[in-house]
């Protein structure tokens, strides 16, 4: 009778990955991993022998995740020396007086970065001046071919992108955030504004808002006061899609 015998260094290998079973499975059982679902797989990359696997073929929502997918798209079928091409058109004409007889159309094409962003950046983001400075560039452009003055008006066009601000899985939560701005062809500083509320000199003063830049495209409706001193309150923020009004109060507990 012969007794195959492991070498040392494979039962090692075998007991270090059972550890680490165990500890994975440790730590998911316990709060706040275990109110979540988890879609692991854990391969070695130089034998493809399997780690680790739990859910490892169930479907997830890949939330952030996705900008992985997405930028990996982009790279491929668009290459890495592509550039988007935001323009200022007209069907008028300019005149020896410097008029352009017509509207001006500022055309997007889906810049992600009409921001004025420092490019590339680590961990926090980096600005080079106000982020409208691309459109005050823009304006320079339109005065050195010789216009003056406009007869008409000064149109944001962003019919480049199918009307679809809001995708599906988005929640109602999440659009009055900065990571939930309504998506378009020609999105200036991501397409938020910032919402700044200041306090009164003392508990029960009503709070000043102010929203820049200022914007047609909503109103507040502040219904938060100014809390007393070392009381925590939460901030709550509410706006309903397609609506034109945001709403924000503050409670404490």
């Amino acid at each position: 009778m012969r007794i195959k015998r492991h070498s040392k260094s494979k039962t090692q290998a075998t007991d270090a990955a059972q550890r680490f079973t165990r500890r994975v499975d440790g730590v998911l059982r316990i709060s706040p991993a275990s109110k979540g679902e988890w879609g692991l797989l854990i391969v070695d990359s130089a034998s493809g022998e399997t780690l680790y696997e739990q859910n490892s073929t169930k479907y997830f929502s890949p939330a952030s995740n996705m900008k992985l997918f997405t930028t990996a798209l982009a790279l491929e079928k668009l290459g890495p020396d592509y550039r988007f091409r935001t323009t200022l058109e007209s069907i008028g004409v300019i005149t020896p007086q410097g008029e352009l007889t017509s509207d001006l159309l500022l055309v997007g094409r889906g810049d992600p970065n009409l921001s004025n962003r420092k490019l590339p950046f680590d961990r926090k983001e980096d600005f080079e001046g106000p982020p409208e400075i691309v459109l005050a560039e823009l304006a320079d452009k339109l005065v050195a071919k010789g216009v003056k003055n406009i007869s008409g008006d000064v149109i944001g066009d962003d019919s480049y992108f199918p009307r679809e601000p809001y995708p599906n899985g988005w929640e109602v939560g999440d659009i009055v955030w900065g990571y939930g701005a309504a998506i378009s062809a020609l999105a200036v500083n991501d397409n938020t504004a910032m919402l700044t509320l200041t306090s009164g000199q003392k508990a029960g003063d009503s709070v000043k808002t102010s929203v820049i830049p200022q914007t047609s495209d909503f109103t507040v409706d502040s219904r938060v006061s100014t809390g007393a001193a070392k009381v925590r309150a939460h901030l709550v923020l509410t706006r309903e899609p397609g609506k034109h009004w945001i709403v924000a109060v503050s409670y404490t507990h």
